[in-house]
């Protein structure tokens, strides 16, 4: 669900359009998450001798349950007044511990350095790295301001521009702008005239940001829907900006009630579910692991979760550095993590009882994780390896990912999953499935690599059961973490589940 934010707040900043001038004092906007206040945002432009610095921060309070989450996502891009970039940074903080990404442009590359916490702080984990320059031809925030003030000067009804956002990386971003209509708009009580415009970008293609900008091309009004998840920016003042809210619940609104109830749901070895989308298409869902999906039309498939089938691992898997390396997140070279796999295997002096196969470590791991993060907590939005190994803090996503990095640490290659899964009760909710992450461990079985599922969040005694619907896998890297799970979006808000057989 935090990282569904991010995305929402990369796609409003790609698609912002703004004119430029002598420098942009601070614009404050509330936030409105499905249609209920839910924190601000907070935009600047400087201008400090021959350099510009652009800066972007949101701060969100959501509601997962009963329990309230704090989110904060900040950027910063600064570039010369000809536009040359100089550096950029973008931290978000979705645990206790912010996550920050800086990016300086040298002359023969860029020096990218990725940081968690404070340097030696508990949970803190830092690499720097050398990348090529962004290929091809792109602007600079403050080039792309004068771009569009330009375009919007001419009367172009169509405006298009390459550029690089902080939030998202090195990668640059194709944004796609178009005049729906000039319209009266009331901002700040009062009406101004205003531009309407629909924007998407190359990255998301099927994603529409719809923005409402002054005659200049300042935003004034900017709404996306992903998944279901409404996210409105509107301009106010900061007095207003920053008042009190009640803030939006958004776990139980995405919860899925089948048709009815599973008995025994950890106990389930096979189940065979029928798919429907409430909107027009239903998107395919992965055949993988334990499962395969059937498409039935275009609104509607049959899902089998049989646990005696594994598919087939390409046949690279065992060596992608996807499923190997660690990351920002899969920290599995830090040192509290590894020293989690003493826990799963202690020393005895019957070196004979300490399991050698990959698929017996993997399950002992998998324990371990269960039983280590003793606070089964909803109030950590999406926190590192490193930070969860010292926090022991955490929901499903820390679980998976810490199950992950000990996975990596002891030599297994490993994913982690986003979908549903069934509970007897979770949140208030009753007989529900709920969006869910857990583990895959790529491991030799009969016939050669398959990804095994491993859940270390529900059940200590149960590593996987056929309630668990894949909807996507990521390898969390640090290039392609918010693009891989960026695929469930189309499913959020759309499903209905009938439970056709269960065993």
């Amino acid at each position: 669900m935090t990282r569904l934010l991010t995305l929402c707040f990369t796609l409003l900043c790609l698609c912002q359009i703004v004119a430029a001038d002598d420098g942009r004092p601070e614009q404050w906007y509330i936030v409105q998450m499905q249609n209920q206040r839910a924190g601000w945002m907070r935009e600047r432009t400087v201008r400090e001798g021959d350099v510009w610095r652009s800066e972007t921060e949101m701060r969100l309070e959501i509601k997962r349950g009963s329990v309230a989450l704090g989110i904060g996502i900040s950027s910063e891009f600064v570039e010369t007044t000809a536009g040359k970039p100089l550096s950029m940074s973008s931290t978000m903080k979705l645990g206790a511990l912010p996550q920050t990404k800086s990016f300086r442009f040298l002359d023969d590359g860029v020096e990218v350095k990725e940081s968690i916490g404070a340097a030696g702080a508990a949970g803190s984990n830092e690499s720097v790295k050398k990348q090529p320059m962004p290929e091809g031809e792109w602007l600079t925030p403050m080039a792309t301001e004068r771009y569009f003030a330009k375009r919007i000067r001419a009367g172009d009804e169509t405006i298009t521009v390459r550029s690089i956002d902080p939030t998202n990386g090195l990668k640059p971003i194709t944004s796609t702008h178009k005049l729906v209509e000039r319209l009266p708009l009331e901002v700040i009580g009062r009406l101004v005239p205003a531009h309407k415009w629909n924007s998407t970008v190359d990255l998301y293609p099927n994603i529409t940001t719809t923005t409402c900008t002054d005659e200049r091309g300042r935003p004034l009004r900017s709404e996306v829907d992903i998944g279901g998840i409404k996210l409105t920016i509107i301009l106010a003042d900061k007095d207003l900006a920053l008042a009190k809210l009640d803030a939006p619940e958004l776990l139980v609104a995405t919860m899925i009630h089948p048709d009815k109830p599973i008995n025994k749901p950890r106990d389930l070895k096979r189940a065979v579910y029928l798919v429907e989308s409430t909107g027009e298409t239903l998107t395919d869902i992965p055949s993988l692991g334990a499962q395969t999906f059937e498409r039935l039309n275009g609104k509607s498939g049959r899902l089998t979760i049989d646990l005696s089938r594994r598919s087939l691992a390409a046949e690279g898997d065992a060596k992608d550095p996807r499923y190997t390396d660690c990351t920002t997140m899969i920290t599995c070279s830090d040192e509290g993590v590894k020293s989690l796999i003493d826990l799963a295997f202690p020393k005895t002096d019957k070196p004979a009882d300490i399991p050698k196969s990959k698929t017996a470590r993997a399950e002992a791991l998998r324990k371990m994780v269960y039983q280590y993060i003793s606070k089964k907590s909803l109030d950590v939005g999406f926190a590192s390896a490193a930070e969860v190994a010292a926090t022991r803090n955490g929901d499903c996503s820390e679980h998976g990912v810490l199950l992950c990095a000990v996975l990596r640490a002891d030599g297994i290659p490993a994913r982690v999953v986003a979908g549903l899964v069934y509970v007897d009760t979770f949140a208030g909710q009753d007989k529900v499935f709920g969006y869910h992450m857990w583990t895959q461990a790529l491991l030799p079985t009969e016939g050669g690599n398959h990804w095994v599922d491993l859940d270390g969040a529900i059940s200590a005694d149960s590593p996987f059961d056929a309630t668990h619907i894949a909807l996507t896998t990521s390898s969390l890297s640090d290039e392609d973490m918010t693009n891989s799970l960026v695929q469930m979006v189309p499913l959020l808000g759309t499903l209905k589940l009938k439970v056709e057989t269960v065993e």
